[in-house]
Order: structure tokens, then sequence, then C-alpha cells
């Protein structure tokens, strides 16, 4: 194991994370599979943008079954029906995708910080209402 998608197939179905390298040689338990690609033919980060996608998340939850435990069985997930542009597609579409990804988390940090200023300013308001400061 490392470099390839864990999958958990138990409880919240669809997760779906990165194996680094480091990770090479752990263990994962039942409710995770490994997903291995072949490196010329499909891009491991061009899979991991569809397995967190709405196509892909979809048809794991209506093959998903259970009550007290989720889970989707192995024959099923093999039954996936996935995207497989040429690699230089995939790596094209990779660039794209990070780079939106990079700019999603910017605009995330940026509102985090107004949202917390706004809560700040907030308290301040209050705090000098209750004392009997704030002019209008």
């Amino acid at each position: 194991m490392g470099d390839e998608l864990l999958l958990c197939v138990r409880g919240n179905t669809g997760t779906i994370s990165i194996a680094t390298l480091p990770l090479k040689g752990a263990n994962v338990t039942r409710g995770i599979v490994p997903i291995c690609f072949n490196p010329q033919k499909v891009n491991r980060d061009f899979s991991y943008y569809q397995f967190i996608s709405s196509y892909i998340l979809k048809q794991i939850k209506g093959k998903t079954y259970g009550a007290a435990l989720m889970q989707i069985n192995i024959g099923d997930l093999r039954k996936i029906s996935v995207l497989l542009p040429s690699l230089q597609e995939q790596q094209t579409i990779v660039q794209k995708l990070d780079a939106l990804s990079a700019k999603t988390k910017q605009l995330e940090i940026i509102y985090q910080q107004k949202i917390n200023d706004l809560h700040e300013l907030k308290k301040s308001i209050l705090q000098k209402a209750f004392a009997g400061k704030l002019n209008t």
C-alpha cells in the first residue's frame, strides 16, 4: 500500500483518501479498500477527483445497503461506472482541478477571516451597548 486510493466501504461509504508513500506496507481494516491503478492508463489524482464527484458518490450510495451498518459489496463496487479519458486529458483535468482547489482554499480562508472579524465586531458592539457606551 502507498500511492493508491483508500475507499471506505463500511459506515460512511464513499469516503475516499489518497494513501501516500509513507503509508507503504501499512494495514487497512476490512472497511477500507485500497484501489490501485495502472499509471500508464490512469492518473491517481484524476481518479481521486472522480471519486469525490457526485457522479461516483451517487453510484456508491445507490449500491450501499444495511440498517445498523451501511456497506457496499466489493462486487458492486467493481460495477461503478468511471470515466477514462486519455492520460494526457486526465493530467490536464487534474491541473485545472488542482488550481481550482487551491483558489477555493484561498477563498475559504479569506471568508473565514471575514466571518471571524464580524463575530468580533458583534461582540464589541454588544459590549458597548450593555455598557451604555454605544453612540447613535
